[in-house]
């Protein structure tokens, strides 16, 4: 995998130390030859950093849509938020959108939400992260999110006295589908291989959650809440 940006050629300089700078030491049992080098990237996450992300979340609204959701703790000399998106069939992340700092002056020490909604109707794994810029070019960035493909699903009756269907859609991956009860035992489970109509039979009296899994990663892409009614 190629990254994201290749380094160019420059100078190499120095300045005193940040605050919670950390040094690590690295032994070259051969020694480094000639034109090779060394260095350390970093993140900011300490009182530098242009944000401090405390809640991000990623998750499908629709077919077509997603919805990122993150907050900050406070923001400092703060510009804007860089979204990025890589499809599972990309090999590096891109900007798909920004989102302009509320913080006046791009300062602040209280907690402040924001969202974003992506148009993207990819059929498969979709992952997400966020890119705080600073005026003067720092940066911050969040974990990586994962957002599964879309599946349409429609179950029918429910409630139901035990006896349902469950009608599958829009799978391009193999799946595996777990009733679970209430105190989290699986009752059943299904393999969904494409579009495919589950029939469910006695179920007893209860609330239960179909969990959907993607059967080559073990990812959760989807889970439904069904309710069994007592027989008359």
């Amino acid at each position: 995998m190629e990254p994201d940006a290749f380094p160019t050629a420059g100078n190499i300089t120095t300045s005193g130390s940040l605050r919670n700078a950390t040094m690590h030491v690295r032994r070259f049992n051969n020694g480094i030859r000639n034109n090779e080098y060394f260095t350390k990237a970093s993140i900011l996450y300490g009182p530098y950093a242009p944000a401090v992300f405390i809640v991000f979340n990623a998750y499908r609204i629709n077919e077509s849509l997603v919805q990122l959701e993150w907050s900050v703790a406070r923001e400092q000399n703060n510009e804007k938020f860089i979204i990025e998106r890589r499809l599972d069939k990309d090999t590096g992340f891109v900007k798909v959108g920004e989102v302009f700092t509320m913080a006046p002056n791009g300062n602040t020490a209280t907690r402040l939400d924001y969202r974003y909604v992506d148009p993207n109707g990819h059929d498969g794994w979709s992952y997400y992260r966020i890119r705080a810029v600073a005026r003067n070019g720092r940066e911050s960035v969040t974990e990586i999110r994962e957002v599964p493909p879309y599946l349409r699903l429609e179950v029918f009756p429910n409630p139901s006295f035990g006896d349902f269907q469950v009608r599958v859609r829009g799978v391009q991956s193999n799946l595996l589908m777990q009733i679970v009860s209430s105190i989290g035992q699986v009752m059943n489970q299904y393999s969904i291989e494409g579009e495919r109509t589950i029939y469910v039979n006695d179920l007893a009296k209860g609330t239960y959650v179909l969990v959907f899994y993607d059967r080559a990663t073990g990812k959760l892409v989807r889970t439904f809440k069904i309710v069994v009614l007592e027989r008359k």
